[in-house]
């Protein structure tokens, strides 16, 4: 089987997702709009891109007529799953963020 490599998942459940590296998205204010709106365009494509592996990798899981292994869906489901706490992560990081910045 290839190993299929995501932007930011991995195969195996993150434990600790304090260890994560994952660029500070707060716009300051003494940046310019452009920054901000940079700022928020990045943050974006990284949910935009973990939302979709979440989606593709599930609906290749589902999909009965998809021809994979038991360790292969094993495999995507961890994908998907890393990917989920990823997502979380990034979505509870820019909460706080924003909360500090207001």
């Amino acid at each position: 089987m290839s190993q299929l490599l995501i932007a930011g998942a991995t195969a195996a459940p993150v434990k600790d997702s304090s260890s994560l590296e994952t660029p500070t998205l707060l716009a300051r204010s003494d940046e310019p709009d452009g920054v901000e709106c940079s700022d928020n365009l990045a943050f974006v494509r990284e949910v935009r891109t973990l939302m979709n592996t979440i989606l593709g990798y599930s609906e290749i899981i589902e999909d009965r007529d998809v021809d994979l292994t038991d360790a292969q869906r094993a495999a995507f489901g961890d994908i998907a799953a890393t990917s989920g706490e990823l997502l979380a992560e990034q979505l509870r990081r820019r909460s706080e963020e924003l909360r500090l910045a207001s």
